[in-house]
């Protein structure tokens, strides 16, 4: 059919709807959910890709970010990791987050107060951030004191904590 010959031009608004921000560059219609929402797939040019699902009628849009799909196990075939870690990269540069370039990012979940994300660092300790639903960095915490933090972190290499000295 015509109208479908152009997936981008006929998804990007639905996508934008949904809160997808980026500019979208690759579309790809991945199946149906379980509700009879249509899912498809969108790429961005330089940033994190996006599952968007539109219910057949053209309405009601709601996305999950391929950070999400990543760590559920399946996959975006528009993202590459270095997207992901350009889109982690913004984020941290909207906030008062330590120095780091990404080198690596994953996503680990999200709470009420936002999402979580490790930073692997080039040349630098690693960190987590937790991103607000405007996707600003809301706070950030080193890989050294993030034990606790949603699992801590696994992409970098976080020493033992030092031993009290000993008492004479």
């Amino acid at each position: 059919m015509p109208a479908n010959q152009n997936a981008v031009a006929q998804i990007a608004p639905f996508a934008q709807a949904a809160g997808v921000k980026c500019t979208v560059d690759q579309v790809t219609w991945v199946g149906r959910n379980p509700d009879g929402k249509d899912r498809f797939e969108v790429g961005c040019a330089n940033a994190d890709g996006a599952w968007v699902e539109v219910t057949q009628t053209g309405g009601d849009a709601t996305k999950i970010e391929c950070f999400e799909i990543v760590k559920a196990g399946r996959t975006c075939g528009f993202t590459t990791p270095a997207e992901q870690a350009a889109t982690l990269q913004a984020w941290l540069a909207s906030g008062e987050a330590p120095a780091c370039t990404v080198e690596q990012a994953k996503y680990l979940g999200r709470n009420a107060s936002g999402r979580f994300y490790e930073a692997k660092c080039t040349g630098a300790d690693g960190l987590i951030a937790r991103i607000d639903t405007d996707g600003a960095l809301a706070q950030s915490w080193a890989c050294v004191d993030a034990t606790r933090v949603v699992g801590g972190c696994t992409l970098t290499t976080v020493a033992a904590a030092a031993a009290p000295p000993a008492q004479r």
